[in-house]
């Protein structure tokens, strides 16, 4: 049974029930259901690292209206989610306390959030 599903039930009862009701309302892992389409390769540099490479994935994801959820997956399974406009010219955090700092080089959208940083070209931000 998922944990879902288990906030639905009103049979659970005990310590089970507190963790399972402590994941109530809980966002979805990115690449769950939901309209997400397949994740593309994008350079990044997180955890530290020193120089950019492409080990980060790129997946949108549908959020309502002109707006788009960008989640950037990072190779340790870490994650970030950006909301984007439909021309790819507003780019704000989902969540989480870090600002994105946006600067457009050559085509290149580079993306500073927190410690880490992506590079994605801009043609791939806007809608199509």
């Amino acid at each position: 049974m998922s944990a879902r599903a288990a906030c639905r039930s009103s049979l659970w009862a005990g310590p089970a029930a507190a963790l399972l009701l402590a994941s109530c309302g809980a966002q979805e892992e990115p690449g769950g259901e939901g309209g997400s389409v397949a994740a593309a390769p994008v350079a990044c540099r997180v955890s530290g690292a020193a120089d950019f490479s492409a080990q980060c994935r790129l997946e949108w994801r549908a959020a309502g209206g002109e707006v788009r959820l960008l989640v950037l997956h990072h190779p340790d399974g870490g994650f970030r989610r950006l909301l984007v406009s439909g021309d790819g010219k507003r780019i704000n955090a989902a969540d989480g306390a870090d600002l994105p700092q946006v600067t457009m080089r050559e085509g290149t959208a580079e993306i500073v959030l927190g410690g880490d940083a992506y590079r994605i070209p801009a043609g791939k931000l806007a809608s199509r």
